[in-house]
């Protein structure tokens, strides 16, 4: 699947973010050569993950609508400090808390291998291509909203990390080697989205409706 791109502006650059999570915070979240992140912030309904990529130099911002969401999307834009590609990954809590995934195909990890920590190594899921990215994957289930992105290393194999956020395990941070053709290497990330997750999303989708 190919996202069709929306031109948009640098203006989300500017917002305020009530929490963080860092590489390096708290529990320690492992570095990521050529890679500035996975990073977490949360401003009223929304979550965003957001890394930037060096060596990989982008001219304009794009927007992609994130297929099966109502309101989440994912964005790329220039980041100066590192002529780099600065990719944000924008979730409305609503999406989370009231989204029906279940009937879509599940997938393992690209180059069919299964996902660490996951039961039968799959999750509904769907794929799909933007500029510069080939083969991204977002996985859902009632408990957990995962994502695989494209990133070139040579690590052995799948390495799993947990992942923290202002010093508190909220996930698995997987670094993904080549397969045994050589290709799908990444990232993956898999979120905690528990009953109580969820809860306090509504909450705050409560809060912040407009």
């Amino acid at each position: 699947m190919n996202l069709k791109p929306r031109i948009c502006g640098f203006l989300f650059l500017l917002s305020i973010f009530t929490f963080t999570g860092c590489v390096g915070e708290g529990g320690g979240n492992p570095s990521i050569p050529g890679l500035n992140g996975p990073k977490i912030t949360i401003n009223e309904d929304r979550i965003r993950i957001h890394m930037v990529f060096f060596g990989l130099p982008l001219d304009v911002g794009i927007r992609y609508p994130l297929p099966e969401m109502k309101d989440s999307f994912v964005e790329l834009s220039p980041d100066f400090e590192s002529s780099g590609t600065l990719m944000a990954i924008d979730l409305w809590m609503g999406d989370i808390t009231d989204g029906n995934y279940e009937y879509l195909p599940s997938y393992g990890l690209p180059g069919n291998r299964p996902i660490p920590n996951v039961p039968g190594g799959r999750l509904p899921a769907y794929k799909f291509t933007i500029k510069n990215f080939q083969g991204m994957v977002i996985y859902f289930n009632d408990n957990q909203w995962g994502m695989f992105v494209p990133h070139p290393n040579e690590y052995p194999g799948v390495m799993p990390f947990p992942y923290f956020l202002n010093g508190k395990i909220i996930g698995t941070l997987a670094m993904v080697g080549p397969d045994q053709n050589r290709q799908n290497a990444g990232i993956f990330m898999l979120l905690n989205m528990d009953a109580q997750t969820k809860k306090i999303f509504k909450k705050r989708l409560k809060k912040y409706a407009y």
